[in-house]
């Protein structure tokens, strides 16, 4: 399947916020997203949580870190298993509301093709 977007979710420690981050995407007006949850060697059940959503949604794909490496390590963990033409960073603990694809679309666009 071709995505219309890529979430990346850099994960540590998140067990009590990142099913409602998930859960803005995966329930939102946009279903043709990849959702990549790179976890950071979290210490809690974040890492189980981050499986747990991933068995149960086919679009979700869980990497953990061999080791802690930072967030821009982990974003670009996220990057280079991003399959989609944007990439959107979201942190573990925010949510999107309804729109936020179309937003994306209407601000990136018009950028796009001036460098083409």
């Amino acid at each position: 399947m071709e995505y219309k977007a890529t979430v990346v979710i850099p994960v540590y420690n998140a067990e009590s916020t990142v099913s409602k981050t998930v859960d803005s995407l995966v329930n939102g007006d946009e279903k043709n997203v990849e959702i990549i949850l790179v976890d950071d060697c979290s210490t809690d059940n974040s890492w189980q949580i981050c499986k747990q959503l991933e068995s149960e949604n086919t679009n979700i794909a869980a990497i953990k870190n061999n080791v802690n490496s930072g967030v821009s390590h982990t974003r670009n963990v996220g990057i280079e298993n991003a399959t989609s033409p944007y990439i959107v960073f979201v942190d573990s603990d925010d949510w999107l509301e309804d729109g936020w694809y179309l937003s994306l679309i209407h601000i990136s666009e018009p950028t796009r093709l001036q460098l083409i």
